[in-house]
């Protein structure tokens, strides 16, 4: 076995591409770049080499030419393949990073490779000019340079910081490590000298091949590398900025760092400052929902200093309200913050509104706008950014409780001499602890679930590691600097977190969405390779001549992924500035296509000469772009998930496997038809078990109903949408039509002077149709999917309601069978009975006379008269028997008979008194204390009205109107009162004396109508 030189270059470009590319790069994507026949290697090989395809030992067997077609591999050909692809390079950073050799770099970029002349002819044929075809070529080359530079300095740095970081650098330590190992193993050391050496650059301090040549000296900032992007306009043209020293680039990708744009210069001299260059049109994107940068890039625009919000509220030493603090209003800011700092990180974000605010005592034009929209992120992404914040919140947490008691240490007045030293080894006091301390204990090496054998292998699995770590470094650091801050960053939230948000965790009912299930691979649609044979069964029907298996290249490029809501910040100011705040997906950097901000830049570098021609038009198409890049049917290069389509195939498998299950009741209920119709007895239980399980039914049922809870929460984000947008477009018609004229002459069709204030109005109300009508499509597309998830849920219900009926059929069956059988046992029964009610008498008789007894004499009974006896006995037996048997008059008469005689009995015995009537003096007891309770409130209230009386009186004789003339009514009243006062309180000693003698005999129920009182007055 033996490395080809397809194989060198394929590992030197795949290890460049994984230290290298922003590009997000999973670690089950290896086999991407590795052979088939190296990817599917069993795990116990222990050779390093790498087994060349059918195909690469024909090629290499012919080194002159290419044994497939050339235009036929062009076809297909891309960045990152094998095959030369110079004329289809759709990435050009991913074809330096990956397909170019390291040592073949410096001269890529000075005009000698073959693709520059390739391009030089193209652009002749297309300007017709050799000398503008040249120019146009150098730019290119230009900007393909400054690009490569750009991103080559940002990874030195990246690699640099990495391995000062005590978090990660074990991981370059462990990038090191292996590519030593692989290095000097046997089999590339044999080999190295006939396909030449990978790379002629000398190994860095570190023992890697640096991605640059010279060595970065500088570590990782946060603020300087992470990019505001920059988009001006004038005389409704787009503007490229070249007297500000922090711009970068061409309209529309210009930009600047946080650094230069909100902390090296001054307010005033800040590109931000509303007084430079009033008259153009300015838009700077935040590139994170991070309320400190917001708040601090509105201070810059006004040329104010960040407002302390908490001094506004004083009552004494009240700052002097500024522009800033007007914008940023409790009711317009930090008023519509939901949650606080107990609640989960996911439970962070602004309460959508749109809102016409002012910075001035003047007519409004300003629009502040909270908005939640729609996006996407890859599922192991997302799971370690959910682990990342828990960990900040973890510590942070920590961090608090330390500062509480180390303040209360200082209240209660103990000096540090008086706090004890911690245990060596303390002991947990919750579980929180004992897991904080595990993971502290872990260690800094990374617990990972790939592992190799092989040098390659281990060497692979590294870099990607450092890949991934280098991607995330920067979206990391920001949550840890900013997610305790106060306030605080908004970190990205899935979809069950945005709408669960009071739950701690939604890791589960993340892992359970519609678009996760659709673009995660399952074990059914990847192939398994058969160790003890070395063969892949599944192949060997393919034919594939040392091709890839398209299945097995599917699965394995499948990646899963969620979906996720994100937040648009929006701010118009002046009506000439636009500020806005969204985030970007985990790790995402110049290649995400579908990142909202990049679809911005697209669409306005499509516009042409049709540009914005007022900020409300440019928000207009932030709006869109929100609105619908996610839901784009347009499939694109990042993977992005085809939301429709995936709801559209969840739906349709549900139907199908309703549509069998159907089937099989049909199958069911016919086979039940049979055994109902058959004469004789058939056994119907392989039928009950099947009809009785409602497993299968209930899954479906489960998921039609997730997807129907998922198609609400989208629907209700949309409708959110639909609401914002008509809104702002309402206020930005006041804003740009403040007479209203504009307005009735578009309603009306009435021709108005063309003038920049009606072009601009009806510019904007074309553009804001447009948007209104994209937004509504995509609404009534959600709802037709509901619709469709509803009635397939109905018929999923229907379906188990059918099911559950045939079981109750066939039960029923069972019974109607069982109780003929029971009828039948039940006469053969009575048969038995009868012949037992006849011939029992008859054999007891038989057996008493056939007794030796001195009773029955010496025996010599003539056999007429036993017969006689016998046969008198057993008939009168017989006959009393059968009455009791078929008599039900009889056996009343008897029962009643029994049950006056029980009673008497228990009555004169006191058994029933002591048994029945015990139960009863609780509630005699509280009805009487009631009763009492009753007597009391009402000599209370005759004591008022006497006392009151007599207050009268006295009033009326001091007054000289003499003897107060008695009340006839409560004269009598008050005898009337008294009597039923003593008549009660008679009636309550003989009560509670018959309670007494009731409890102490029990045989005084028969004395005097003892029995009525215990029986009717026992009720209290």
């Amino acid at each position: 076995m033996f490395i080809t030189e397809r194989v060198s270059r394929l590992l030197d470009s795949s290890i460049q591409l994984l230290l290298c590319s922003s590009i997000p790069f999973p670690l089950h994507r290896l086999a991407i770049f590795i052979p088939v026949s190296m990817a599917n290697k069993p795990e116990n090989s222990s050779n390093l080499s790498v087994e060349p395809r059918r195909g690469d030992k024909q090629r290499d067997a012919n080194s002159s030419s290419i044994a497939l077609d050339e235009d036929n591999e062009l076809e297909h050909a891309s960045c990152l393949s094998v095959e030369p692809h110079e004329g289809n390079i759709t990435n050009p950073l991913l074809h330096f990073l990956g397909c170019i050799k390291i040592c073949e770099r410096d001269n890529y970029l000075d005009g000698t490779a073959s693709i520059w002349n390739q391009e030089l002819k193209h652009q002749c044929e297309l300007l017709k000019s050799k000398d503008d075809a040249r120019n146009e070529v150098e730019k290119m080359k230009d900007s393909w340079k400054l690009n490569f530079d750009s991103e080559m300095k940002r990874i030195a740095v990246l690699r640099k910081t990495l391995a000062a970081d005590t978090h990660d650098k074990h991981l370059v330590e462990e990038v090191n490590d292996s590519r030593g190992l692989w290095k000097t193993s046997r089999r590339t050391s044999d080999r190295i000298e006939e396909v030449g050496q990978p790379t002629s650059v000398d190994d860095s301090e570190n023992g890697d091949p640096g991605p640059s040549s010279t060595p970065s000296t500088h570590y990782y900032i946060q603020d300087e590398y992470i990019f505001v992007p920059v988009i001006q306009f004038e005389n409704g043209k787009g503007f490229t900025e070249t007297d500000f020293k922090g711009l970068k680039g061409k309209f529309p990708n210009q930009k600047t760092t946080i650094k230069q744009l909100l902390h090296d210069s001054t307010p005033e001299d800040s590109l931000l400052y509303c007084k430079n260059s009033p008259e153009r049109i300015k838009y700077f994107h935040i590139p994170s929902n991070n309320m400190i940068w917001a708040e601090e890039t509105i201070a810059r625009y006004y040329g104010n200093l960040r407002p302390d919000f908490k001094a506004v509220q004083r009552q004494l030493g009240r700052p002097v309200m500024t522009d800033t603090y007007r914008v940023l209003q409790d009711q317009y800011w930090r008023g519509r913050l939901h949650g606080d700092a107990s609640s989960p990180p996911h439970a962070r974000y602004m309460s959508h509104t749109c809102e016409t605010i002012s910075s001035s005592l003047d007519r409004p034009n300003d629009i502040v706008l909270f908005m939640p929209y729609l996006h996407w992120e890859t599922s192991r992404r997302q799971s370690q950014f959910a682990h990342e914040i828990d960990n900040i919140m973890q510590r942070s947490t920590q961090k608090l409780a330390d500062r509480e008691a180390e303040a209360k240490r200082r209240r209660q007045g103990l000096g540090p001499s008086l706090i004890l030293p911690p245990s060596p080894s303390p002991v947990a006091s919750d579980l929180g602890d004992i897991v904080q301390r595990a993971q502290q204990n872990q260690g800094k090496k990374e617990v990972t679930r790939f592992t190799s054998k092989n040098a390659l292998g281990c060497y692979l699995l590294a870099a990607s590691r450092l890949y991934e770590s280098m991607t995330t470094y920067k979206d990391r650091k920001l949550l840890q600097t900013y997610l305790s801050e106060s306030p605080p960053i908004h970190p990205r939230r899935t979809l069950d977190q945005a709408y669960y948000w009071a739950l701690n965790s939604t890791k589960k009912r993340d892992r359970d969405q519609v678009v996760y299930r659709g673009t995660t691979a399952s074990r059914n649609e990847l192939h398994l390779y058969d160790k003890e044979k070395e063969t892949w069964p599944e192949h060997e029907g393919f034919n594939l001549d040392g091709r890839d298996c398209d299945i097995c290249k599917a699965g394995i490029r499948k990646v899963s992924r969620v979906l996720m809501v994100d937040q648009l910040w929006m701010w118009v100011l002046d009506a000439r500035t636009l500020i806005t705040c969204f985030p970007k997906r985990y790790g995402a950097n110049k290649q995400d296509y579908s990142g909202v901000h990049k679809s911005i830049r697209t669409n306005l570098e499509n516009l042409g000469s049709n540009q914005p021609r007022t900020v409300f038009e440019l928000a207009l198409i932030v709006l869109d772009e929100c609105t619908t890049t996610f839901f784009d049917r347009a499939k694109s290069r990042d993977g992005r998930p085809q939301v429709i389509d995936e709801f559209s195939m969840a739906i349709g498998k549900i139907m199908t496997k309703q549509a069998v299950a159907f089937e099989r009741l049909w199958r069911w209920t016919d086979e039940a038809r049979k055994v109902f119709r058959s004469q004789g007895y058939m056994g119907i239980k392989k039928l009950h078990i099947p009809l009785l399980d409602i497993n299968p039914e209930g899954k479906l049922d489960r998921e039609i109903e997730d997807i129907i809870e998922e198609l609400n929460i989208m629907l209700r984000i949309s409708n959110t949408h639909q609401n914002i947008v008509k809104s702002f477009i309402e206020k930005a018609e006041h804003i740009l039509d403040k007479n209203g004229q504009c307005r009735q002459s578009f309603h009306r069709n009435v021709p108005m002077d063309i003038d920049p204030t009606h072009e601009n109005y009806m510019s904007f109300k074309l553009r804001a149709t447009e948007c209104q009508d994209r937004i509504d499509r995509h609404v009534k597309d959600l709802e037709g999917l509901r619709t469709s998830a509803k009635n397939t849920a109905a018929d999923v219900l229907h379906l188990l309601t059918m099911k559950q009926q045939q079981a109750s059929v066939v039960q029923a069956w069972q019974a109607v069978k069982q109780s003929e059988e029971t009828i039948k046992q039940g006469r053969t029964i009575m048969v038995f009975t009868l012949a037992t009610i006849v011939f029992l008498p008859l054999s007891f008789l038989t057996s008493v006379f056939g007794m030796n007894n001195r009773e029955f004499g010496d025996n010599n009974w003539k056999l007429k008269d036993q017969l006689l006896y016998i046969f008198l006995i057993s008939t009168g037996v017989v006959f009393v028997s059968l009455l009791f048997a078929f008599s039900s008059w009889i056996r009343a008469s008897i029962w009643s008979t029994y049950a006056q005689v029980s009673t008497k009995v228990f009555a004169r015995t006191g058994v029933y008194t002591y048994i029945y009537q015990r139960k009863r003096i609780g509630e005699i007891i509280e009805s009487t204390h009631k009763e009492i309770s009753d007597i009391k409130r009402q000599k209370e209230k005759e004591a008022f009205l006497k006392k009151r009386e007599k207050g009268q009186a006295a009033l009326q004789k001091e007054r000289g109107e003499g003897t107060a003339i008695p009340n006839k009514e409560n004269q009598n009243q008050e005898p009337m009162t008294n009597g039923s006062h003593s008549s009660s309180k008679g009636w309550l000693r003989r009560r509670v004396h018959w309670g007494m003698t009731y409890r102490s005999n029990g045989r005084d129920l028969e004395n005097g109508g003892g029995q009525g009182i215990g029986i009717q007055n026992g009720r209290g």
